[in-house]
């Protein structure tokens, strides 16, 4: 009984860890599209300057 009181808390501590975490991937994944995007938009207004 002990042993299982304490796998289910040792449990509800790793989901909290593991949602925490997802949330921060997601969140800095978003962010990587984002930059990624910039840069493709500003090689591609660099690009077209030069062939002027």
């Amino acid at each position: 009984m002990t042993y299982q009181r304490w796998a289910d808390l040792r449990r509800m501590e790793l989901n909290d860890v593991i949602a925490r975490q997802t949330v921060t991937w997601i969140e800095a994944q978003a962010e990587a599209r984002l930059a990624f995007g910039r840069n493709q938009a500003l090689a591609g207004l660099v690009e077209r300057q030069g062939k002027k």
